[in-house]
């Protein structure tokens, strides 16, 4: 009788375990003019290394002599930041950090920074994370949004552009 039951046990955590797909679902409200952009390469599987692809470097359209530096960050919500409801839209944060322009909604916590490197021409750069073989990963979810920094060096001010945002849960 308990072999029979660890043996049902044992099938519903290994349905439940297949039922859960990685998946990377964008959302949110980027910057209209020149987002940066973010895309999954790969899926986010246990075992095996997550690769998205972002843009970095160079100079831009936009008339900002100081290039762009760019990140990706990641966290674990995407309903509060710093005491804050997200999305968080430009007016907001400009008032959190006053003497920063902004253009795109703050769409996921800033609770881990990856810059990614500068280069010459703008281009892309392809962030990999490597996710370890434990399936008590699985389902995990976390958020990630593309950052550019843009420096008006005749003006003197910052800006940040927010790009595409997506909510990646980690599967098999």
């Amino acid at each position: 009788m308990n072999a029979i039951a660890l043996v049902g046990s044992s099938a519903f955590l290994v349905a439940q375990l297949a039922a859960q797909a990685p998946s990377f679902t964008t959302f949110g409200n980027p910057c209209p003019s020149d987002p940066p952009p973010l895309a999954a390469l790969s899926l986010p599987r246990i075992g095996q290394t997550f690769q998205m692809q972002a843009r970095s470097g160079g100079s831009t359209s936009q008339g900002y002599e100081g290039g762009v530096a760019a990140a990706v960050v990641m966290g674990l919500s995407d309903t509060t930041w710093l005491g804050q409801p997200l999305p968080l839209a430009p007016a907001a944060l400009q008032a959190l950090f006053p003497g920063v322009f902004s253009c795109g909604d703050v769409a996921v916590a800033a609770d881990v920074m990856i810059q990614l490197p500068f280069q010459i021409p703008r281009g892309p750069v392809v962030v990999s994370m490597p996710i370890p073989n434990d399936v008590a990963l699985v389902g995990f979810a976390f958020h990630v949004q593309a950052v550019d920094f843009r420096g008006h060096m005749t003006h003197q001010t910052l800006g940040l552009e927010l790009g595409t945002a997506a909510r990646v849960v980690v599967g098999l």
